[in-house]
């Protein structure tokens, strides 16, 4: 009762325009809608109140305590909210560009849609949090703790996520273009289909993330932790993974990725192309034992080489080896020269080279597969 005549005269106190509520109560208060511009709410008890629609810019709720507060639509664009408590508060679209979040409790908030441009979330606590289409351009994360949040098509472009923790974080479709992610721990975050155009990732942990699809150029990975990481289908054009288990790494065994390489996986094995994948389902479906994408050396000659499939094939003269090459608009005619060269010498060391059209493998891998047969039955 007496916390309910307090809460009573506090908002008498509000009605008539005062500023100080400095460590008041006001649980459970309704104050959908009101003018709380510039008001000082630190230390306040704002539990359960409900503040949706209000005005609270540049307001002051350093250490308050809004748990379960509702906040749909708030305005409070420039306000002091260091260590403030908003544990699974209802921020549903919130305007927070400008504000000050170092350490607040965010954990378990909702906060979709909500707009964080150039915040200050230094060490804020965001864990389980649900701000996904949220936007945090240019803002400061630095040692957040995201740990299990929802951040799928959530804008961190430019923003600042040094050593922040992302543990086991839904990023899908996220925007992270030109994101400071140095030291962060991405454990098992799921980042399928982001964009981290341009990102600075170093030494940060990707151990068992879930990066497929992602755009990746120019992003730099330098000592970052890439331990069964999923990349297949990365864009990889200029990415530095200096000091990574992919620095030197080719498809299996191969030369270094190249410039806007993609791969995809199918079995373990590794392709440039899904055309590559379906002529190797051919050519598991046969039987034959294949060799995708792999580094070959003529010890002859003293040279390597990748050819896009050895396949070794049973014929009633014993097995045969050949290569079989898929040839694609990257065949260019002043690139043949080279390639008459490549294929003589493979032929000096045994093994034959059948080409066939991009298109062809593509469309009807079944007739490539079946010719190929043939011809290395001849």
């Amino acid at each position: 009762m007496e916390q309910e005549q307090e809460v009573a005269l506090n908002l008498q106190r509000l009605a008539a325009g005062e500023k100080n509520f400095v460590g008041a109560s006001l649980v459970a208060a309704d104050l959908r809608g009101a003018n709380l511009v510039e008001v000082d709410f630190s230390g306040a008890d704002l539990r359960r109140a409900n503040l949706s629609g209000a005005n609270m810019q540049g307001s002051r709720l350093v250490g308050a305590k809004l748990r379960e507060a509702h906040l749909m639509g708030t305005n409070l664009v420039g306000a002091n909210l260091q260590q403030a408590d908003f544990k699974c508060a209802f921020m549903f679209k919130a305007l927070l560009n400008d504000a000050d979040l170092e350490q607040a409790n965010l954990a378990v908030a909702y906060l979709r849609g909500a707009r964080f441009t150039a915040a200050n979330l230094k060490g804020v606590i965001g864990e389980s949090a649900f701000l996904e289409e949220a936007v945090l351009r240019y803002a400061n994360l630095t040692l957040a703790d995201f740990n299990h949040a929802f951040l799928s098509k959530t804008d961190f472009s430019y923003a600042n996520l040094t050593e922040s923790i992302l543990t086991d974080t839904k990023l899908v479709a996220a925007d992270l273009t030109l994101a400071q992610l140095d030291r962060a721990n991405l454990f098992k975050a799921k980042l399928t289909s982001s964009q981290l155009r341009g990102a600075s990732l170093i030494e940060a942990n990707l151990a068992y993330a879930d990066i497929q699809a992602t755009d990746l150029s120019n992003a730099n990975l330098q000592n970052a932790n890439l331990n069964q990481c999923l990349i297949d289908g990365a864009n990889l054009t200029s990415t530095n993974f200096q000091g990574t288990i992919y620095e030197n790494l080719g498809i299996n065994h191969s030369c270094l990725l190249f410039p806007n390489q993609k791969i995809y996986k199918w079995k373990t094995m590794r392709f440039r192309s899904r055309t590559e994948i379906k002529v190797a389902q051919v050519l598991e479906n046969r039987g034959l034992m294949y060799l995708p994408n792999s580094l070959m050396r003529l010890g002859r000659y003293h040279k390597s080489f990748e050819p896009d499939f050895l396949v070794c094939c049973p014929t009633a003269k014993g097995f045969k080896w050949a290569i079989l090459e898929i040839d694609g608009y990257w065949h260019l005619p002043q690139k043949r020269a080279k390639e008459h060269e490549r294929e003589r010498l493979f032929e000096h060391s045994g093994v034959r080279i059948h080409r066939f059209d991009a298109d062809l493998c593509e469309n009807d891998p079944e007739t490539v597969v079946s010719e190929l047969i043939e011809l290395m039955s001849q």
